[in-house]
């Protein structure tokens, strides 16, 4: 078995060890139940390519055994009890694309471990207990540069010598597109697997094209302190930043006025200082910008994107 979609029902009980087993499987998609206990030692899955286990009441520490599913593209952990630290092994995970670690019990520093991971267009590490400060290194991710590289082409040529009553369906590993033929005629489906993601103050499904250009990360409502990064202004691809609600503190980075495809800024809730740089005019792309509930003083830019934005 390839394919294991059991999400949105009302499962209940532990996910049992025995799918270690399956070591074919690509997709594995248990969100939504009311799974309960630790998450498997999935030692045995090594074509793991895309595991959604988010909205359940899983707990414990998140497993070394995942960093041998080497091949993962997507990660999506959140809304869970899951506690401990975000492991250093995360590096291992080379052509992860998408990691969805919000709305947990994790604490402690961001490991450097998490810059290693180059291909990253999608990173959630919201709703937790981080602490210590974001790490420097974070603009060595690319959030969506390259994204329109090799990897994304498909691996299957798409058409209709593939659907027969021996190949029914046609998979697209990088992509995570699923093309099914169920009744063999010329109709043909495409199931597109989805990333939620928060911006612009709301959740948002993203799948197919939309997702190969959606980059954001949110690192919002932790206990993140020192001062932000001015590095953080080399991520000149994403779309989406959320710093908000920590204990940030220091000035608002000139830098960022090199994020020129920014569309959401959120540096709300905590102790930044100093003025808003006038060089953010330059983001024209800007459309949600929060800076509310800090020490800013002097007068905000008023050219621009700004002459636009409510109070």
């Amino acid at each position: 078995m390839k394919f294991l979609f059991m999400g949105g029902n009302l499962l209940e009980g532990e996910i049992p060890i025995e799918i270690s087993n399956m070591t074919s499987l690509e997709i594995m998609d248990l969100s939504q139940n009311k799974l309960i206990g630790s998450i498997p030692k999935f030692s045995s899955l090594k074509s793991l390519r895309f595991l959604y286990l988010q909205k359940n009441n899983l707990s414990g520490s998140i497993p070394f055994e995942l960093s041998g599913s080497s091949q993962l593209k997507l990660l999506d952990l959140r809304e869970n009890k899951l506690s401990g630290k975000i492991p250093d092994w995360m590096n291992n995970l080379s052509e992860l694309r998408v990691l969805l670690l919000g709305g947990n019990n994790l604490e402690g520093y961001i490991p450097i471990q998490l810059c290693w991971l180059k291909k990253i267009d999608i990173m959630d590490l919201s709703r937790n207990m981080l602490n210590a400060s974001i790490p420097s290194c974070f603009q060595k991710i690319s959030f969506g540069i390259g994204q329109h590289d090799d990897h994304y082409a498909p691996i299957f040529d798409i058409s209709m010598q593939y659907y027969s009553s021996i190949f029914p369906y046609a998979y697209d590993s990088t992509t995570g597109i699923l093309f099914i033929n169920p009744s063999f005629s010329n109709i043909l489906y495409k199931l597109h697997l989805e990333v939620e993601f928060r911006t612009k103050h709301n959740d948002y499904f993203y799948k197919g094209k939309v997702l190969e250009n959606m980059t954001g990360l949110d690192l919002s409502c932790n206990k993140l302190t020192g001062i932000i990064p001015s590095q953080l202004g080399d991520l000149q691809q994403i779309r989406a930043l959320n710093l908000s609600h920590n204990y940030l503190s220091g000035p608002i980075p000139i830098t960022f006025s090199n994020l020129t495809q920014i569309e959401s800024l959120d540096l709300s809730y905590n102790n930044l200082n100093g003025k808003i740089p006038y060089e953010l005019t330059r983001l024209n792309s800007l459309s949600i910008f929060n800076l509310s509930y800090n020490n800013l003083s002097g007068t905000p830019p008023s050219t621009g994107q700004f002459q636009d934005f409510d109070e």
